[in-house]
């Protein structure tokens, strides 16, 4: 199940360190119109994923996922990259973490822990 308010929490706390000010929302319902970039991305990647394929970009392009998996099997989701973020090593290894995090916390896993270099 994925619950927003829990993979939130998770990512305040591993985005803390930083001290930037980043805010991390979790909506419980999309826009009504539902008009997300994102959701076309992953629309098209989840389609690939039960079909095997999809043509993109007037078929110029094919994601493919060989052999395609299990519809029941499929969990997706996307978070969005702060355009204000930096890209110095520490940032990106936080950011990196938030994703180990919210993976880990949709398995009911503990999180990796940072390493301490």
């Amino acid at each position: 199940r994925w619950d927003n308010a829990a993979l939130a929490k998770r990512a305040r706390t591993v985005l803390a360190p930083l001290q930037r000010g980043y805010q991390v929302t979790a909506p419980k319902e999309a826009r009504a119109r539902n008009t997300y970039i994102c959701n076309n991305i992953s629309c098209a990647v989840l389609h690939a994923a039960k079909q095997g394929s999809v043509a993109l970009a007037g078929g110029e392009v094919r994601l493919r996922f060989e052999p395609a998996l299990d519809p029941k099997s499929l969990t997706a989701g996307f978070f969005h990259y702060p355009a204000a973020a930096r890209f110095d090593r520490d940032e990106v290894a936080t950011w990196c973490g938030v994703l180990a995090s919210v993976i880990a916390s949709h398995f009911g896993l503990t999180p990796p822990a940072r390493d301490a270099e």
